[in-house]
C-alpha cells in the first residue's frame, strides 16, 4: 500500500512526549475480548477514524485493516457506514438549527 502523505508531525516528534505506545495499549485493550475478528476490528476502527477526520488513524487503519484481509468491496462498506452516519449527524444537527430560528 502507499503511503499516503509524509508525516507533517515529523519535525515536533523530538519535543513531544512518545504518545504511540499508548494508543497501541488503548488500542490493544479494546481488542482484547476477542470477540470481533481482527479484520473487523480495523473496519471499524476506519469508519470511526474517518467519522473524526483524524489522516494519521485513517492511513493506518486501513493498512491493518488490508493486512487483516479486507478487500475493497469490505472497506468500501465500512466507508460508506461512516458516510452515512456522518450524514445522519448533519441532520440531527440541522434539526437543531432551526430550533434556533424559531420565533
Amino acid at each position: 500500500m502507499q503511503r499516503l502523505h509524509s508525516s507533517p508531525t515529523r519535525p515536533f516528534r523530538s519535543a513531544q512526549i512518545n504518545r504511540r505506545p499508548c494508543c497501541d495499549k488503548t488500542d490493544a485493550a479494546a481488542a482484547r475480548s476477542g470477540m470481533l475478528e481482527p479484520k473487523i476490528h480495523e473496519l471499524i476502527a476506519l469508519a470511526v477514524a474517518v467519522t473524526t477526520r483524524c489522516d494519521g488513524c485513517i492511513a493506518v487503519h486501513t493498512k491493518r485493516a488490508v493486512d487483516k484481509g479486507a478487500t475493497r468491496e469490505e472497506i468500501a462498506e465500512a466507508l460508506g457506514v461512516a458516510i452515512a452516519l456522518n450524514a445522519g449527524a448533519a441532520m440531527t444537527y440541522t434539526a437543531r438549527c432551526s430550533m434556533h430560528t424559531q420565533h
